[in-house]
């Protein structure tokens, strides 16, 4: 059962276990639960893996900056795509390949989230 604080913001120890607070514990996870050579694939870039570390450049030069004790409820988070079309989370997925060197189940366990 969820601790709410006084604000109704849920704690952030009931949302996510506390190996998977930062983005870098997702590598972690995924190294000790994965094959060696899927995670491997998944990490690597291609040839001499400059597309990859600019990649990484480029995300360090953002930083979230969480705003703490502010009233989210009824947040709308929806965002319209190019050819109008509304979805409710501005999060999606990008095309890729090969999932089933993670999950048996490929691409299908993917959809299902």
């Amino acid at each position: 059962m969820s601790r709410e604080l006084v604000s109704g913001v849920i704690e952030q120890d009931d949302i996510l276990p506390k190996e998977l607070r930062f983005i870098s514990n997702f590598e972690d996870e995924a190294r000790k639960k994965l094959h060696p050579t899927s995670f491997s694939f998944i990490t690597c870039g291609a040839d001499d893996q400059i597309t990859l570390n600019n990649n990484v450049w480029a995300f360090k030069k953002y930083t979230i900056h969480p705003r703490y004790f502010v009233n989210t409820y009824g947040v709308d988070v929806s965002t319209t795509l190019f050819d109008g079309r509304k979805i409710q989370s501005p999060i999606g997925i990008a095309p890729t390949c090969c999932h089933a060197i993670v999950h048996k189940n490929a691409e299908l366990e993917t959809v299902k989230g």
